[in-house]
């Protein structure tokens, strides 16, 4: 018996604040945000075959740390029971997004 492959997608958005910090360029410090000429997005793909789920999320930032990405997983997993093993949490890599990484801080 063939299963389907069933997917469904997603669209949130990520505002950011006048006057947070952005990173991406040297002088973080100074870089404060002035406006925003669009939102910053989060993409998501959730995918089904049988009693299988995974999910595919792009955020429009520059990265997130690993235990970051550690809690999102888990917090899914509870609220939606995808195994964390079956979600990717990538980022879009924008020179104009908030400071998200202690590097950048």
């Amino acid at each position: 018996m063939e299963t389907k492959l069933l997917i469904s997608s997603f669209t949130e958005s990520l505002r950011l604040r006048k006057g947070s910090r952005l990173c991406g360029y040297p002088n973080t410090e100074k870089r404060l945000a002035k406006g925003s000429k669009g939102d910053l997005e989060v993409n998501g793909i959730i995918l089904k075959s049988g009693k299988r789920f995974g999910l595919i999320v792009s955020i429009d930032i520059i990265g997130i740390s690993l235990s970051f990405t550690s809690l999102i997983r888990k917090k899914i997993n509870r609220e939606f029971g995808i195994p964390e093993k079956n979600i990717i949490i990538a980022c879009t890599h924008t020179h104009s997004s908030g400071v998200t990484v202690e590097h950048w801080r």
